[in-house]
């Protein structure tokens, strides 16, 4: 699970559907009901060097394209050339989750140095998955059933 407890309580108490159903008990139709309200994804904090980005790519040449476009526009980005020094080998990484980091490649989209396969690339690798199970509706709810 990538939203924590409170966040899918609220998620299923906000669901009448899937509130009526976990408050009786049963946790596997409270997920159905919920599911369209679930995200699918959320950022975190996520740090990657170029070898990561390189393997995040499912052609090593359009990688590599990449990353040599962010090389030629750090030329005369300084603050660009600095963020690129922390996905060199041995750095801990640049957090594709971050925020300033995510407007940063908006931008550069924008601006048309990244295709919006690269962009989409780049900021997959600060999004996770959101998997939340039968499990997961049980303990956020445990304590609230019958709430009103």
């Amino acid at each position: 699970m990538s939203i924590t407890v409170e966040e899918l309580h609220n998620i299923i108490k906000n669901n009448t559907v899937a509130k009526a159903l976990a408050d009786a008990g049963n946790d596997n139709g409270a997920l159905d009901a919920v599911q369209p309200d679930l995200p699918t994804e959320v950022v975190e904090e996520s740090f990657f060097t170029e070898l990561s980005i390189l393997s995040a790519f499912s052609n090593p040449i359009d990688a590599e394209t990449c990353l040599q476009k962010l090389e030629t526009v750090a030329e005369s980005n300084p603050i660009l050339k600095r963020v690129l020094k922390w996905i060199i080998p041995g750095a801990k990484g640049l957090d594709f989750g971050n925020a300033s980091v995510r407007a940063q490649l908006d931008a550069l989209y924008i601006a048309g140095v990244l295709t919006e396969k690269e962009l989409n690339v780049l900021k997959s690798l600060g999004e996770k998955k959101v998997i939340i199970t039968v499990n997961d509706i049980s303990l956020a709810w445990a304590r609230y059933r019958g709430e009103k």
